[in-house]
């Protein structure tokens, strides 16, 4: 059975088309909005014009969005086709496990990605969102876009230039059955890409698009109670960037990787640390736990392997 995936935010594509008609006219100069006042816009345009009744949780670092549904949105749907068992194997490689994260000071990828014989055994249905839950999630982003504008500036109570979270949680619930969506990205990556058409392809690779999770807490909560707040910090944010675009060139891409695992781990976090020039870190270790093999890479030696 084939897990559903969560869209990235098409709506993108039309916030910036609308972004790229400038005046030529002088640009009148900047509005001023307080933090709290953008946080209030957000729910108000959630509320007022979209009927989604969010709540926000608001870190130094880290802005978390919690939308609660009543309604179920995963739903099984049958193939055209029927099912299928066909005994023609073809050999690819498999992620067993995959886990990223930042032990200070490095970078620790552990992985278990071996090849393995895959056989048509198609059952004859997959699971897919429904058509309400794609535009939620749409109008959350647009709602971000329109709340927090490119040309105002946000100030605090004394009118001095406030900073705004460095990123974005954005969680939506399914109450009633326990499941719940989470996508995470770089505020500056997501305001890039309001300016920047060019910028969108890559943009894509880096908000990272969790698969849906199941827990029974979630059930009725209606105000985030179980959600486990934290703070996100940059190192965090990358180590996990990694491993979401290495599970996403293995399962995803349409030309999944075909050399040692170890190459295409190595050139991922290598590019995500240069794109990002992160350089507060000694080495990255790779572990392959099906061998128990561990290969580190120096910050200099990473260098080399990032696509640039």
């Amino acid at each position: 059975m084939r897990t559903p995936k969560i869209l990235p935010p098409l709506t993108i594509a039309l916030i910036v088309a609308l972004a790229g008609c400038h005046s030529q006219k002088a640009p009148p100069p900047i509005e001023q909005l307080s933090l709290s006042q953008a946080q209030e816009e957000y729910i108000r345009i959630c509320k007022e014009e979209f009927g989604l009744d969010v709540k926000l949780f608001s870190l130094p670092n880290t802005l978390w969005i919690y939308l609660p549904l009543a309604e179920p949105y995963v739903l099984i749907q049958a193939s055209a086709t029927g099912p299928l068992k066909l005994p023609h194997a073809s050999s690819t490689y498999v992620i067993k496990y995959l886990d990223g994260m930042f032990q200070p000071p490095d970078f620790l990828i552990q992985y278990d990605i071996s090849p393995e014989s895959k056989y048509i055994d198609d059952k004859g249905y997959s699971t897919k969102f429904t058509e309400s839950f794609q535009k939620a999630q749409n109008n959350l982003f647009t709602a971000l876009s329109r709340a927090y504008p490119q040309d105002k500036q946000i100030v605090d109570a004394n009118g001095q230039p406030q900073k705004l979270p460095q990123f974005v949680v954005i969680v939506i619930a399914d109450i009633t059955t326990g499941i719940e969506t989470k996508v995470l990205m770089d505020f500056d990556d997501y305001k890039r890409a309001l300016r920047d058409a060019a910028f969108s392809e890559e943009y894509r690779k880096r908000v990272i698009v969790e698969q849906p999770v199941g827990f029974k807490a979630i059930i009725g909560d209606t105000y985030g109670i179980h959600l486990e707040l934290h703070d996100l910090t940059l190192p965090e944010f990358l180590a996990r960037q990694i491993a979401y675009r290495i599970e996403f060139q293995y399962q995803r891409s349409s030309f999944p990787p075909t050399e040692p695992p170890e190459e295409t781990i190595r050139s991922i976090a290598a590019t995500v640390l240069h794109y990002y020039d992160y350089r507060d870190f000694q080495t990255l270790k790779l572990l392959d736990l099906a061998t128990g093999q561990e290969k580190i890479y120096t910050r200099e030696e990473l260098e080399e392997f990032a696509e640039k």
